[in-house]
């Protein structure tokens, strides 16, 4: 396999991420205050009606910046039920404990919860609709949501049960371990990428690849092109490049690639940055760090690796 081809496997970044080590993926069930958007559904207290609601959940606990989520399930739990499942799963509901924190308990010793104890979305004239992510914040590190469903007013704020979805989360975990600070700089470029700030999406996305190739190399004190410690650093890791063939296909790439980022440096106006150049370079980068990292000198060699995490 070359490397162009390489390129084209779908998700390849999220396989390369996964294999590396730096993503972090859970499951867990949320929340969602259901209190209508006015603003787009109107109201009629006498009425049934289609509402649509909006809400979000933080993710800064649990990651620097998300590379993907998504709505796996959505249903509706009474607190009746959550009572019950509690005592049958033994798990503490004692004051203090929210039932969002008791279902994710239950849901670590039964995976398919939500799809199985939740209710039938449509009951008494109420009918959940579909539920999704309208866009994540990766600066204020929020998930965004938006629902709708058809109701009455007592459905506006229920008193006995709640809308829950389960959603998947892969993210970057902040690099706290010494030598690891372009686990950040990545996620800080994916992050930017999101936000629409190409131009500095992609000088980040380089400065993780010349923090890490100084962190392997031991230079960070060292004079010297990166392009240098580029080829320095294959050189070092395997015996011979001349028959590498990630190295022999990537290189003649990093000329364009280090252009690119001194035209942002010096203030160009002329450098054009979209998000298909930053996927250009955040793709480079993680080859090279799992060709050192991994050992592997072939794409088919690569591809067999991040296979079982598509």
């Amino acid at each position: 396999m070359k490397y162009e081809k390489f390129k084209t496997i779908d998700r390849v970044e999220d396989g390369l991420l996964q294999h590396l080590g730096l993503v972090k993926e859970s499951v867990r069930i949320i929340k969602l205050d259901n209190y209508p958007d006015f603003d787009i559904s109107g109201y009629d207290r006498h009425t049934e009606r289609q509402y649509v609601f909006k809400d979000y959940w933080s993710f800064s606990r649990e990651y620097a910046a998300l590379s993907n989520a998504s709505v796996n399930y959505s249903g509706v739990f009474h607190y009746d039920d959550i009572v019950r499942l509690s005592k049958e799963y033994e798990i503490s509901f004692s004051s203090g404990v929210s039932e969002e924190e008791v279902l994710n308990q239950i849901r670590c010793l039964h995976d398919d919860l939500m799809f199985q104890d939740s209710i039938e979305s449509e009951f008494d004239g109420f009918k959940l609709n579909d539920i999704k992510i309208e866009r994540i914040d990766q600066f204020a590190k929020k998930v965004l949501f938006i629902g709708g469903y058809s109701g009455g007013y007592s459905e506006i704020q229920p008193d006995d049960w709640n809308i829950y979805i389960e959603i998947f989360l892969s993210g970057f975990v902040s690099g706290n371990s010494p030598g690891t600070f372009y686990v950040d700089l990545i996620a800080e470029s994916y992050a930017l990428k999101e936000s629409g700030n190409t131009k500095l999406a992609y000088f980040i996305a380089f400065s993780a690849l010349e923090n890490f190739t100084n962190e392997r190399l031991g230079a960070h004190d060292q004079e010297g092109r990166l392009k240098g410690k580029f080829s320095d650093l294959f050189r070092k890791r395997f015996i011979s490049t001349e028959r590498h063939q990630i190295y022999t296909s990537i290189v003649g790439e990093y000329d364009f690639l280090e252009s690119v980022r001194h035209q942002i440096a010096h203030g160009n106006p002329g450098a054009t940055v979209d998000r298909a150049l930053v996927d250009q370079l955040i793709l480079f980068v993680l080859v090279v760090m799992s060709s050192i990292d991994n050992g592997e000198s072939t794409f088919d060699d690569l591809r067999s690796k991040i296979d079982v995490h598509l």
